[in-house]
């Protein structure tokens, strides 16, 4: 209802306030994420479209309360989604990525997720940072073989190669 009247009065709308969609409709792989990160994602899908990736977006406007039944109904039937986060929760995932596991745990045909977590200390989120993490979950979900619960991207520790997280996550 307060979407409603914004939109009326200054003539612009957020999606249906809670999220937003770019080119979902035919969409295998999506694309979550808030903010600037969604910016940049949303720049990045017609060059992955032309690749021949069947990609789309979520843009989450609404993060509290998290709405959960809209994304329930929304990622049924969808084959991967791909979260990028700009921070780091306790549980060593991004707040997006856990908080949609949760939404749709338990969901019949619910898709393979994949966190990434991007931008942190400020850098730039790039262009190729998002196509690494699209093309990365795409053959994650095909093998089925998960290298990292969470990957970083656009990092230092990125440099460190396949870096094995023991050696930098002690005790947990």
């Amino acid at each position: 209802e307060v979407h409603d009247k914004f939109a009326a009065k200054f003539g612009r709308s957020y999606g249906n306030g809670i999220y937003k969609t770019h080119l979902t409709e035919d969409a295998d792989t999506i694309i979550f994420a808030m903010g600037s990160v969604a910016s940049q994602a949303r720049n990045v899908i017609k060059k992955l479209r032309k690749d021949g990736l069947k990609v789309g977006l979520v843009s989450l406007k609404l993060f509290r309360p998290f709405p959960v039944s809209y994304l329930r109904e929304f990622f049924k039937n969808k084959k991967q989604v791909v979260v990028f986060d700009r921070d780091v929760g306790y549980g060593y995932e991004g707040v997006l990525s856990y908080e949609l596991k949760a939404a749709l745990y338990g969901l019949k045909n619910s898709p393979f997720i994949k966190g990434f977590i991007v931008g942190l200390g400020g850098r730039d989120i790039t262009d190729k940072h998002i196509i690494k993490g699209v093309y990365k979950a795409i053959e994650e979900s095909k093998t089925g073989i998960i290298t990292h619960k969470t990957d970083f991207i656009g990092l230092r520790l990125e440099e460190l190669g396949d870096y094995d997280e023991s050696e930098y996550f002690k005790g947990g």
